[in-house]
């Protein structure tokens, strides 16, 4: 919409350009410096109409857009919320076979059966505590995301993960406030980062994605860290539009990145190759842009 009505007003200010420089050619032929002087006010007037106009439409646009990204930040945080909910049904149903379990135990110690006390260790136990070492009661607290937008685009990547068997794994230990980048920026590039990362992990055996996000002087630093598919990168090549490890016509993503990122002067994405592992590091100043 907001690409449509530029295209239209290009066209615009390529009539009045037309219409001012005919003006100039017959005010000086045939002096009609009335006409002329009438003709360039007209002009003008279109011309401050125009910007008015394309101010409103630019601001009915972005309200619009942030008003869909809010609609889809509450079905993605809905989404989290029903999984969170599962998991704690999860982590009852664990509080209740534990009960069980301290019940047998201590039956056990009563009767002195070292033989019992090992099974119920062995078998049971330890079994349970593996259970509660699994990464979707350890590995995705989003707490501390004090950015909404950003928490949505996470909650949907461990969605998306998940759906897909990539194990996504998430780390922070302090709380990150609202970044200074406008929100479709925000919400496109980190989308476009974290959902490459899973999509080459699953092409990998591995199939592990690791998401980090902490403060630094310098601003938030995000990091997303995913396993890849034994094949060598065109480092010269991986920012072209056009160009993808994942297939033809999927090349899209990272050029829109780097555009993005190249429109901030305090906003910064480095990439990486760390253990075998693709690395991309975002890191976002206190001044945005």
């Amino acid at each position: 919409m907001f690409k449509k009505f530029v295209q239209q007003l290009i066209g615009v200010y390529l009539i009045i350009t037309l219409t001012l420089n005919t003006s100039h050619w017959l005010s000086n032929i045939a002096h009609f410096n009335s006409f002329g002087s009438m003709i360039a006010t007209i002009c003008f007037l279109i011309f401050l109409g125009t910007l008015v106009q394309m101010k409103t439409v630019r601001d009915r646009y972005e309200k619009k857009m942030e008003l869909k990204q809010k609609k889809f930040e509450q079905r993605q945080m809905e989404q989290y919320m029903d999984k969170i909910q599962d998991l704690y049904a999860e982590l009852k149903g664990f509080r209740h076979d534990f009960g069980n379990i301290i019940t047998s135990l201590n039956l056990a110690i009563e009767e002195r059966d070292l033989e019992d006390i090992k099974r119920i260790k062995r078998d049971v136990l330890e079994e349970c505590y593996g259970e509660l070492q699994k990464e979707e009661y350890t590995g995705f607290d989003l707490g501390n995301i004090r950015d909404s937008a950003l928490r949505s685009i996470l909650s949907r990547g461990w969605i998306y993960a998940e759906k897909l068997g990539v194990k996504l794994t998430f780390e922070t230990g302090e709380v990150i406030e609202k970044l200074p980048m406008r929100l479709l920026d925000l919400v496109r590039t980190v989308g476009i980062l974290v959902n490459n990362a899973i999509e080459a992990a699953n092409s990998s055996v591995e199939k592990e994605v690791h998401i980090a996000v902490f403060n630094m002087p310098n601003g938030v630093h995000l990091i997303v860290q995913n396993s890849i598919a034994d094949q060598p990168i065109d480092w010269n090549k991986l920012f072209d539009k056009g160009f993808s490890t994942k297939g033809d016509r999927r090349g899209m993503g990272l050029g829109i990145v780097k555009d993005i990122v190249e429109g901030y002067s305090s906003v910064f994405l480095e990439t990486e190759l760390i253990n075998g592992k693709f690395t991309q590091t975002l890191v976002v100043g206190e001044k945005g842009n």
